[in-house]
């Protein structure tokens, strides 16, 4: 587990009593994998608002479904975020680079920390579409992203 460092500022004394020195001491529950907390929200908001449990491997799918559909810049405090994989779609491209596109998604997804390992293959289905099939490890387990995508749409299935 990381250990991190707290910006931690220590508060004037109170006049005529000891410094109070700041401490930061981890809980025994802090040892269990933590993702986070997100609503289901893989392509739309969960009608009922349900929310992932912080150890499920489908959170860091969604995570990676919308890195995906999310056009590099697109986030105004994270310039680096995101590869719209439906550009690939959307302009010619040689085979050179249509094969180094499994790379470029790799790169994107091994950005998140959470992933440990990951296996990317494009399949060209059309000259309108592909098949994208990742499948990637957590330290809480595996998921998979796979379906078709076009230049106007991404139907990914997510698995965990």
């Amino acid at each position: 587990m990381a250990e991190f460092e707290f910006p931690l500022t220590t508060p004037a004394p109170p006049s005529g009593g000891a410094a109070i020195q700041p401490s930061y001491s981890p809980t025994a529950a802090s040892s269990a994998i933590d993702f986070g907390v997100d609503l289901i929200c893989a392509t739309d908001l969960d009608p009922g608002f349900r929310e992932l449990a912080a150890d499920d491997p489908r959170l860091v799918a969604e995570a990676c479904l919308r890195r995906l559909q999310t056009p590099r810049g697109g986030l105004i405090d994270d310039p680096d975020y995101g590869y719209d994989v439906r550009e690939i779609l959307r302009t010619p491209m040689t085979r050179d680079q249509l094969a180094a596109v499994p790379a470029r998604i790799r790169a994107e997804l091994a950005k998140d920390d959470r992933i440990l390992s990951l296996d990317v293959d494009v399949q060209q289905l059309s000259t309108e579409a592909v098949r994208l099939v990742i499948h990637a490890e957590t330290d809480v387990g595996p998921f998979d992203l796979t379906g078709p995508i076009t230049a106007d749409e991404i139907r990914l299935e997510v698995r965990a």
